[in-house]
């Protein structure tokens, strides 16, 4: 009996579909034992991709609120967060204002900034859901090959 395809291994495979035709049903075949047809391997792939969204989705909102992100989930960041590549010395990356003390600076950016403030805390937190150990015991399971109404 083979070896099952990782969630890794097929997130791989997937991304590197190139449409529906004979070609990729026969890779689909070879790579995972497919057994369905155009239609249900198209189907078999948006769920696949949804649910790869779908736990990135949840890994993320969980680090954000971890990291005391408050409101819709999560994505507003924590009162004194400050992004570090958003200030250099006292000085403001973004508008390029230089200020006398660290303490203003981040006021500034906290205020003035919001958007950038707001963006760069919920990339922060994608940028972990690559590395977390929820998403990477994710890649390592075994990916599912049901197709909907049949069972494998």
């Amino acid at each position: 009996m083979e070896a099952e395809r990782t969630n890794g291994e097929t997130l791989i495979w997937v991304q590197s579909l190139k449409g529906y035709g004979q070609a990729t049903l026969k890779s689909a075949k070879s790579f995972m034992h497919f057994d369905g047809d155009y239609r249900q391997l198209k189907s078999w792939k948006e769920r696949f991709l949804m649910e790869h969204k779908k736990i990135k989705q949840d890994i993320q909102t969980r680090l954000m609120r971890e990291c005391g992100g408050t409101g819709d989930h999560f994505l507003n960041p924590p009162r004194d967060y400050v992004p570090d590549n958003m200030k250099s010395g006292t000085t403001c990356v973004v508008c390029d204002v230089e200020f006398e003390v660290e303490d203003s600076l981040d006021e500034h950016i906290r205020s003035i900034h919001k958007d950038v403030v707001k963006k760069t805390f919920s990339k922060e937190a994608f940028e972990m859901v690559m590395k977390s150990e929820d998403y990477t015991e994710w890649l390592k399971k075994p990916s599912s090959k049901k197709t909907k109404g049949r069972n494998k």
